[in-house]
């Protein structure tokens, strides 16, 4: 990484919080005597909120709109026409090192999540639930289906079984974990969340455990925290785990 990224990546690790002590206090001194290192903090922070949690719309437009604002400041104002325009190439190149060092790192990031999610997530096992569901033939069939792998299946089966009772829970839980198994995390997701806020004492457990998992899997990480924590506070079944994987995020 040349000088440039490094100077970048500092600036980036400055505005979250990611420097130590003395780090912060040395960049803080050079930001007083650096104007052109005071400017590149300003056109990061102008960068992030454009590209937000790296969703870029359009590149193009992010530069028009950091190239706009810059167009408009006093310092503009008071640049010759040549200085601007090399101002203006300052600037995009800055944007451009800045933008691909934030997909890059949420590239990485990403990947990191995957290897977490995997290491910690496990299809639960149904013993539980039939018992409880053992006079429920329809549940059984759509168990059956989910113990062997039958996803597809078992989602169609425990469909049907909340079309007949919304209140399954047991239904909700399985189904929610079948879409999982799919890697359809946002429909994972409705699932357990309706467990979860109906405060069902048999699944309530499970679902926030697998709720936690799917928010890490889709980098939701402070929804995926705020679970976590709970479940540890709670000295719930999931509590070790939960202690585990909150030290893996962020």
């Amino acid at each position: 990484m040349n000088s440039e990224m490094k100077e970048l990546e500092q600036l980036v690790q400055y505005l979250d919080g990611e420097l130590n002590e003395v780090e912060k206090q040395q960049l803080v001194q050079k930001l007083k005597i650096d104007p052109t290192l005071s400017e590149k903090l300003d056109l990061i922070k102008d960068v992030d909120k454009l590209i937000g949690d790296y969703q870029l719309t359009s590149f193009e437009d992010s530069l028009k709109e950091v190239q706009s604002q810059y167009e408009h400041s006093k310092q503009a104002k008071k640049t010759s026409k040549k200085l601007f325009l090399l101002s203006t190439a300052a600037i995009i190149t800055i944007v451009i090192s800045v933008a691909f060092f934030f997909i890059y790192q949420h590239s990485h990031f990403s990947k990191n999540l995957d290897k977490v999610y995997a290491a910690y997530y496990e299809k639960l096992p149904a013993d539980f639930a039939t018992r409880s569901e053992q006079n429920n033939d329809d549940f059984l069939d759509a168990i059956n289906l989910y113990n062997e792998n039958k996803y597809q299946e078992a989602i169609i089966a425990f469909g049907k079984i909340l079309k007949k009772d919304p209140t399954n829970n047991a239904a909700k839980l399985f189904l929610g974990i079948c879409y999982s198994e799919l890697n359809q995390y946002n429909n994972a997701v409705s699932e357990f969340k309706e467990i979860v806020e109906n405060k069902d004492g048999l699944f309530e457990e499970h679902a926030a455990w697998y709720l936690s998992l799917c928010y890490v899997k889709i980098n939701n990480q402070k929804l995926a925290k705020q679970l976590l924590t709970n479940l540890v506070s709670s000295r719930s079944f999931y509590m070790l785990k939960a202690s585990d994987l909150l030290k893996e995020l962020p």
